[in-house]
């Protein structure tokens, strides 16, 4: 995914099998409205990737098992007293912590307020 000349959010995936030459080729996977951030982390020692977009709507989770190749759809984040429409908007970024299996989140409001979140990667949660 990423952003066209216009700054449009696009959906597409980019293939390669010698580093140099590269093609897109289209994917299923659609946001509800323009992208305002995203920020990607790996797992520690696994290919496994964590995409946290935030767009006008909210907060959405992405998920690769194979180093990006392919994404699926996260089940809605759960996070203590909020819910995902509360990022609606805000640059979010993600952090991996010491113990592989926390996640923090950083949200800063239009303000310039920045909030701290801490969560917890469950693999059977995730749909």
């Amino acid at each position: 995914g990423g952003r066209t000349s216009r700054g449009t959010a696009t959906t597409s995936r980019w293939l390669t099998t010698n580093g140099i030459d590269w093609a897109e080729q289209a994917t299923e996977l659609r946001f509800p409205s323009a992208l305002t951030q995203e920020s990607i982390i790996q797992e520690r020692g696994t290919s496994r990737l964590y995409r946290f977009v935030t767009t006008a709507t909210g907060l959405y989770v992405y998920i690769s098992t194979d180093n990006g190749l392919i994404w699926e759809a996260g089940r809605a984040v759960a996070l203590a007293g909020l819910t995902a429409t509360d990022f609606a908007s805000s640059p979010v970024l993600a952090v991996q912590g010491a113990d592989a299996k926390k996640i923090y989140l950083i949200r800063t409001t239009s303000a310039g307020v920045s909030t701290l979140y801490e969560g917890t990667i469950r693999r059977e949660e995730h749909h």
